[in-house]
């Protein structure tokens, strides 16, 4: 778990592990990162760029625990139709270089 976490914030992962046995684990989970631009744009970052790389760090993040747990399978969408038709050069640029860094 990452320093700087809340209190509440680790009474719930507590809490959640303790009510996962490996009869609950799924076998399979996803994840779809979004909104990761809004986020950047909310703290005033003057690229997206900001908010892609927070996105994966919590990617990372949720990997650990699905490893930790035990689940199998996790399958991630990490670039829409969306980002690939509305998005500009530079920050499909961005992108491409944070899911390149991931995939490694």
């Amino acid at each position: 778990m990452k320093q700087g976490r809340g209190p509440l914030y680790r009474l719930y992962i507590g809490r959640l592990r303790r009510s996962l046995t490996p009869e609950t684990v799924p076998h399979h989970v996803a994840m779809m990162i979004d909104g990761n631009r809004r986020w950047a744009r909310q703290l005033g970052f003057d690229s997206a760029a900001h908010g892609h790389r927070a996105g994966a760090a919590k990617m990372r993040e949720f990997l650990r625990w699905c490893d930790d747990i035990g689940v199998k399978v996790v399958s991630l969408y990490l670039l829409s139709n969306d980002n690939l038709r509305k998005r500009d050069s530079q920050e499909l640029s961005d992108l491409v270089e944070i899911i390149a860094e991931l995939a490694e």
